[in-house]
Formats: C-alpha cells, structure tokens, sequence
C-alpha cells in the first residue's frame, strides 16, 4: 500500500513538471579507468580572471567532460556484466554439447576475466549509490580496488588543490562569493507518512470540491520554533558586538546570501518552492 501511493505521487509530481533532474555525481569507479583523464582535462582548461570564477568554469567544463565519457567510453555496467554472461553462457552450452576449439576456450577465458571486472565495478556501484548491506566490503579485490581508487583520486587531486587555494584566496581578498557555487541538497526522511502526502491530499481534495462546485476553506500553518532561524543582520550585529572583524564579519555575510538549498526526491530536483530566506 505504501509503495503504490508513494508511486503515485511520484508519478503525479512528474507529470506537473515539479521533479527536476538528478543532481551530477561522480563515482570511485571511474578513478580505476586510465582512459578517466581528469588531471589533464583539468590543467589544460584555460580559463583566467577571478579566482572563484575560474574555479567555477573549471568544474563546470569538467563536469561537461566527465557526462560524456561516462556515456561514450565507460558505458552501462549492467549491460555489460549481461551481454558477457550471455556469451559466457553460450560458449558453456557449446561445450557440453560437443565441446570447444582452442580458440573457443581462449575467448571463454578472455570473456570470464572481463566479466570478473565488470562485476567488481557494478559491486562497488551498487555499494556507492545504494549504501547495500548485502555488498562485502571484506572481499580482498574489493579492498584493493579501493586502495587504488584512493591513490589515484590523491593524483588527480594534487593540481586541482592550487586552483581551490587561488579561489579562496580571491575570495578573502574580494568578499565576493559567486552564484551557483555554494549550493547544496537536502534529503528529507519522513517518520510516519509520506513526504508527499499532504500535497497529494490537498489536491484531491480541492479537485473534489470543483467537482461538486462546492466552497471550503484552505488553511496553511507554519509552525516554527525560535531556534530555528534567526535575522541575519542580528547575527552580523552580535559578530560585531563579540570582537570580530568586519571583514570576518563580511566573509560570514558572503557565505550566507550566496548559498542556494535544493531538496532531493527519490534522488532528483524538487523543482518547485526552492529557495533561500534569511534565517534559513
């Protein structure tokens, strides 16, 4: 029952426009793939002025990349551990049948090696995205392909580091912190009902009173508690008032109403009443 309703609304949602896409995320997989050139991507991406902004661009055309090597070199994991089974399998059939060439038992070998890999990466995938119980981190491969994962995510890292210390340090000295590049996600995890519930319910219910042309009252509260939010401009005052500087105070300022919230559904945009208020 759950599950259908939660289906429901999920479906209705879609179809008003109001889930937007998935957010961009990258997975340890790829550090494993020497075809993943992000280290030199990264260095060749010629971008100057600001700090911030070219830190900005920098992700952004790297993000751009990453999309499409994803797509066109990395390919469908899935897919792969099942087209390699199917083969593996009817290369088995053959030989029980009336057995396999040298060079069928060659490409039998070939093809196990290579889905022994693709099942590792659809392993730690699955581990990554969905946080699986089921997936045994133990697993000696296992260990080792993270081993090496962290090794190379250090390399890809190291020249990556100087344009995150210029962007900083261009912020120190501007105040200024670019739009889009301090947003985050929430997740909100509902207790009893469904998250969705209430506006799924308040639809039908005024869909039912146009029906039978019939007058009702809408009532929306907003409860808050008082350590919930507070005035910006009170908290910049009490900065002052303790002793801090007003340049610390305006790097606090610049933090604050340069930030965006999005909320997450079932790991996509929630697309309509976004937005960032004072005291959030």
């Amino acid at each position: 029952m759950e599950r259908a309703r939660a289906e429901l609304i999920e479906s209705w949602f879609q179809e008003n426009g109001w889930i937007g896409p998935k957010p961009f995320r990258t997975l340890d997989v790829w550090q494993r793939e020497t075809s993943f050139k992000v280290r030199s991507k990264w260095n060749n991406y010629e971008i100057f002025g600001f700090g911030m902004i070219v830190l900005k661009e920098k992700l952004k055309r790297l993000k751009a990349y990453i999309k499409i090597w994803n797509k066109e070199v990395f390919g469908n994991v899935n897919q792969e551990v099942e087209k390699l089974s199917k083969r593996v399998q009817e290369l088995d059939d053959k030989d029980d049948e009336s057995g396999l060439s040298e060079g069928g038992r060659l490409e039998r070998k070939i093809l196990l090696a290579n889905l022994s890999k693709s099942r590792l990466k659809q392993e730690v995938i699955a581990f990554q995205k969905e946080k699986c119980k089921w997936v045994k981190q133990g697993d000696l491969n296992t260990k080792y392909f993270h081993a090496v994962t962290r090794w190379r995510r250090i390399k890809n890292g190291m020249n990556g580091l100087a344009d995150f210390v210029r962007a900083i340090q261009s912020f120190k000295n501007s105040e200024v912190w670019p739009k889009g590049l301090n947003a985050s996600f929430i997740v909100l995890v509902p207790k009893r009902r469904g998250l969705l519930d209430s506006v799924l319910i308040a639809n039908e219910t005024l869909e039912e009173v146009k029906m039978n042309k019939s007058s009702c009252l809408f009532l929306k509260a907003d409860y808050e508690k008082t350590y919930d939010s507070v005035r910006w401009d009170f908290l910049y005052y009490m900065l002052g008032r303790l002793g801090f500087g007003g340049k610390w105070i305006r790097w606090i300022k610049a933090c604050l109403e340069s930030a965006s919230v999005s909320i997450l559904v079932k790991k996509s945009l929630f697309n309509k009443g976004i937005q960032t208020w004072e005291g959030s």
